[in-house]
């Protein structure tokens, strides 16, 4: 190409801290035009990157060591722009600490722009394979990041079978009281998280979404989805930084077999609604916290049963109740309080 805007490099190899290799390029093509360069503008309106190979190995103190490979330096006072860039037959194999992963044809597209001082704007789409788990994955982004926040206009993550999705999102920045926006959809098949996660095992498969409304320093939440086949509502208005919430949550139909590891067959429903103040609790304090629970469950061979909870604690106090009713008209109530002292609990009244 043109040598004054256009650079090819062939087999360029960057050795880590370790003077190990972190970053092989078969070919890299750049498109640099000059003449923004007098503005103190860097545009390249290409970077085109074949069959790239790259190795994230962590240090010893656990960060990865292709963080390092630049020294530290003056924050850039360049507006850059990046619309176009592109890497075609990647693979990156990755120490996560417990184990190695290799993700496989890579191919990732990259539109951003960073201006001085910001706002700074990307477009991101990514495709790869996990061939340990054999899961394709797929990333889609645009984000928008300002001074006062982060905004995820949208986005869309999936691994295997488990998909999430955002839409709107809004995250604030600063030590300001903050509020949340955007909608939020998660939909994980129980077997698959599994098949990716071992260690995580689900009662049933997930599918749900959740709406955050900023509403002065708090945010409301609007809850709707199914739990296997049970749907599930719920509402919260609560202030993360305040540590306060309350709320209700309700699910019907819940499947007790899959809920319980087969310790229960049949099925049940419940309704929870709380209002929690975590703003002066500590390691020793409790919560300012008051919740009714009403659970209901039909079990083969035994009678219907219902029952109502309440849940009430403040400081080093525990106060509760339940009340319990079956099908065939027994009833029964019991009451406690309990003191915390330390990691211990003690039972007062009961």
């Amino acid at each position: 190409g043109n040598p004054l805007s256009e650079l090819v490099l062939d087999n360029l190899v960057i050795n880590g801290p370790d003077k190990q290799p972190a970053i092989a390029i078969k070919e890299l093509r750049v498109k640099l035009p000059l003449m923004p360069l007098i503005s103190h503008q860097l545009r390249v309106d290409e970077v085109i990157a074949n069959d790239v190979d790259v190795i994230l190995k962590r240090q010893a103190t656990g960060g990865y060591q292709i963080a390092h490979l630049t020294k530290p330096g003056p924050k850039s006072t360049w507006n850059i722009a990046l619309p176009n860039v592109q890497v075609h037959r990647g693979h990156v194999k990755m120490d996560t600490g417990k184990e190695w992963i290799d993700l496989d044809n890579l191919e990732l597209y990259v539109d951003s722009s960073m201006p001085f001082g910001g706002p700074v704007d990307a477009s991101v789409s990514l495709a790869a394979s996990y061939r340990q788990k054999q899961a394709p994955i797929a990333v889609g982004a645009v984000v928008h990041i300002g001074t006062d926040a982060v905004d995820v206009r949208s986005a869309l993550v999936s691994v295997g079978k488990v998909t999430l999705a955002v839409a709107g999102g809004h995250i604030p920045k600063g030590d300001a009281p903050k509020a949340y926006g955007g909608t939020v959809a998660v939909v994980a098949p129980a077997a698959e998280v599994e098949r990716l996660v071992p260690q995580v095992k689900l009662p049933a498969d997930i599918a749900v979404a959740i709406e955050a409304i900023p509403s002065g320093t708090f945010t409301d939440l609007a809850i709707a989805g199914a739990v296997g086949g049970a749907p599930v509502r719920g509402f919260i208005h609560g202030d993360v930084g305040a540590k306060a919430a309350r709320g209700f949550v309700t699910a019907a139909g819940l499947d007790l077999t899959a809920l319980t590891n087969g310790k229960l067959d049949g099925h049940g429903g419940a309704f929870v609604a709380f209002d929690v103040d975590a703003s002066k609790a500590n390691g020793d304090q409790l919560p300012i916290a008051k919740a009714m629970i009403q659970t209901w469950g039909d079990v083969p061979d035994a009678p219907k049963l219902d029952a109502v909870i309440a849940l009430d604690t403040s400081g080093e106090d525990i106060r509760a109740a339940i009340g319990a009713v079956t099908g065939t008209g027994v009833r029964a109530a019991i009451g406690a309080a309990v003191k915390k002292h330390g990691k211990a609990m003690v039972l007062e009244r009961g």
